[in-house]
């Protein structure tokens, strides 16, 4: 009579060991404790984590089945915004400091190759935090990525390019230039 209970056992320890040797199940929302939909805004949770005083921030969303290739494509979004918004605002602080500069050859070309000194690769960038989520319904995973970098790190990449430039060295603007990039990154 013993042998069907300890044949029941094995069935029953065989069936356990491979239902748990497919692969781990994705967490889901509920288990996480954050369900799907109430959800409201990620981006916003992230983007209230930045210290705006001491870094600049860029959050990236990515939506794939597998959850890696989810988090390459925020991570990739994320620094891709974190990019743009920094060129963007050191763009538009050189331009502002050319408002009432007279428009002649010397400082049209000054502000052209300022243009491509603003075009900066950013160093130190570090991703924050991250919010994963998984969808059962749809079986997607969505990852928000937050990433950083210091604004005295963008400040010291921009005073290293513009006095490596020998034109804008060699003109008298340069140190305004320098002072400009202090007091705004100072801000």
């Amino acid at each position: 009579m013993k042998k069907p209970s300890a044949t029941l056992a094995a069935i029953a320890l065989t069936a356990m060991a491979l239902t748990s040797c497919g692969g781990s199940k994705p967490a889901t929302l509920q288990e996480a404790g954050v369900p799907y939909q109430d959800v409201v805004d990620p981006v916003k949770e992230l983007r209230a984590l930045c210290d705006n005083s001491k870094f600049y921030c860029g959050v990236g969303e990515g939506t794939s089945t597998k959850q890696q290739t989810a988090r390459e494509q925020s991570d990739a979004t994320a620094r891709r915004e974190l990019t743009i918004q920094v060129q963007s605002l050191v763009k538009t602080k050189l331009k502002d400091s050319f408002v009432n500069t007279p428009e002649d050859e010397g400082s049209i070309a000054t502000m052209r190759r300022l243009e491509v000194i603003a075009e900066l690769e950013l160093s130190n960038v570090i991703v924050q935090d991250t919010k994963l989520q998984y969808n059962e319904k749809e079986g997607k995973y969505r990852v928000y990525t937050l990433v950083s970098t210091p604004k005295e790190s963008v400040g010291k990449t921009l005073k290293d390019k513009i006095s490596n430039d020998q034109a804008l060295k060699d003109a008298a603007v340069t140190k305004v230039f320098l002072d400009i990039v202090d007091a705004e990154l100072d801000k």
